[in-house]
């Protein structure tokens, strides 16, 4: 497994004493200020660094081979043929489920053709989920609008039923089905508040190692449609690693709450914990608790009812967030939730009409966050060549976040959200911002680059950005300000473009 808190540390030590703000800007000429080749220098190594150690990389910097997709080999069993009703009935599907899930064995696959299965009960080895994953043994509906599984969890706003479970399972793929509840209750779009009739189950699918003994590892989830849960829909949690999530849609969550509800899909370790005393991830080769080398690819979070579209926490590291489509999302589209999350790569994805909810403005990606424990977001992340449209932030980094890479990303088309901004920094550390297009924001009080304060938030103290690059960025017919600078500290070196 990856360990970015070393593999950069060592070479981050030459690092620059000053950062050169500068802005090279379409139709706005060029700095004045220039910079030396040492400073030049470093700062290209300190962000080829980044992009060294970002995403699916190993300790030796080698890119890291993704796993191949179970195939079944054995049985194929087919659940219409076991006493289920393919209508919707009042008919209990789940013991016919079960009863086939207790025949497989590794290499087999389970096949769902078209109908509706309706899931009223629990298993029969747990009241906290309905259907068990099996390690090796492949779920397969006939197509995703076709195939539905309806449950009829309720968790109540206090429980933890998953839909699908899997508890350190290895090698299976589960593809091309719906995952929904009977859940009829009024939706809400406040994060601000619980939703009173919020229900369903607490996750669709829910997947998690055991700890101190073993991962859950080499999953795909391939062409799944979740909705109607309260608060995640495809949950990678503690212990997972090479699992996929592609072509997947989440929507239509029942809460998006404070306290955590409304997620679409999440990558997360083991819980809220301090680095070790080397700043280290302190669930690094513990079976069972870390989150890395996971990847959600071409998949859709479709709002209004989402919180957040992609969430990582709780020092999930070396995942690959790319390719997927947000909008709508009451808050950031994709959030790097200020629980030491690093050396993550967040690239191709768009990201359109992101919302400005009780005076609160979304992002399409942000990193650090405020909240119980919540505060800076881990170093090394990279962001690149993604595209925001019409949202109020392309990217928020705040509360104590260090070592960004932000390059070659498209920020665009902001007509809605007075007093945005392309990109935000509030209390960060080095953070990178390079050869980003600013094109066609044509809001009144626009802001490219905006420099705020923040305020203390848990281990993160009040302060504004220090020690900061922006460069070679591209502004096109946008309105309002190039660069506005609120609050900042020592380290940054400037200036103010025409």
């Amino acid at each position: 497994m990856s360990n970015s808190y070393f593999l950069s540390s060592l070479k981050r030590s030459l690092c620059f004493l000053v950062c050169m703000v500068l802005c090279n800007c379409a139709g706005g000429g060029s700095s004045d200020t220039t910079t030396s080749t040492e400073s030049v220098t470093t700062e290209q190594q300190t962000m080829a660094t980044i992009r060294a150690v970002a995403g699916l990389v190993e300790d030796t910097e080698q890119t890291h081979t993704t796993h191949v997709a179970n195939t079944s080999s054995g049985t194929r069993y087919d659940v219409s043929t076991y006493g289920v009703d393919l209508s919707d009935s009042d008919h209990d599907d789940l013991p016919a489920i079960e009863l086939v899930l207790s025949k497989a064995q590794a290499g087999d696959e389970i096949y769902f053709p078209d109908g509706t299965y309706n899931l009223k009960s629990t298993a029969t080895s747990s009241s906290n989920y309905q259907i068990a994953l099996v390690s090796g043994v492949n779920l397969t509906g006939e197509s995703q609008d076709g195939t539905i599984l309806k449950s009829t969890l309720d968790d109540q706003g206090i429980g933890n039923l998953s839909v699908l479970f899997g508890y350190a399972v290895n090698n299976l793929v589960v593809s091309n089905m719906t995952i929904t509840s009977e859940w009829n209750g009024s939706y809400s779009s406040d994060p601000t508040v619980t939703n009173p009739q919020s229900g369903g189950p607490t996750q669709a699918i829910s997947i998690k190692g055991k700890k101190g003994v073993a991962d859950a590892y080499n999953l795909d989830f391939i062409n799944i449609l979740v909705e109607k849960f309260r608060v995640v829909g495809i949950k990678l949690g503690n212990g997972v690693h090479d699992a996929m999530v592609d072509n997947c849609t989440a929507r239509n969550a029942t809460d998006l709450g404070g306290g955590g509800a409304g997620y679409g899909f999440t990558l997360q370790g083991a819980g809220h914990a301090d680095p070790d005393e080397n700043g280290a991830n302190p669930y690094l080769g513990k079976p069972g608790y870390d989150n890395y080398f996971n990847e959600v690819r071409n998949s859709t979070a479709a709002g209004p009812y989402l919180r957040h579209g992609i969430l990582l926490q709780y020092h999930a590291h070396n995942n690959l967030i790319d390719s997927n489509s947000l909008y709508d999302t009451a808050y950031g589209a994709i959030d790097l939730h200020g629980e030491d999350e690093y050396a993550n790569e967040i690239s191709y994805n768009q990201c359109h009409d992101i919302a400005m909810t009780s005076g609160k403005a979304g992002g399409c990606i942000e990193l650090g966050n405020t909240g119980s424990t919540h505060d800076a977001t881990g170093p090394d992340n990279w962001i690149h060549d993604n595209t925001s449209i019409n949202s109020p932030y392309g990217v928020r980094v705040e509360y104590g976040t260090t070592y960004t890479l932000i390059e070659n990303n498209v920020l665009r088309d902001n007509s809605r959200f007075s007093n945005g901004a392309a990109v935000r920094i509030g209390r960060a550390d080095y953070i990178f911002v390079t050869n980003n297009d600013i094109i066609d924001n044509t809001v009144a009080s626009f802001k490219a680059f905006y420099l705020v304060a923040n305020d203390a938030v848990n281990d993160s103290r009040a302060g504004a950005a220090a020690n900061c690059l922006i460069s070679n960025n591209h502004l096109t017919d946008n309105n309002g300000d190039k660069l506005v600078i609120v609050s900042e500290e020592t380290g940054n070196d400037y200036t103010q473009p025409e």
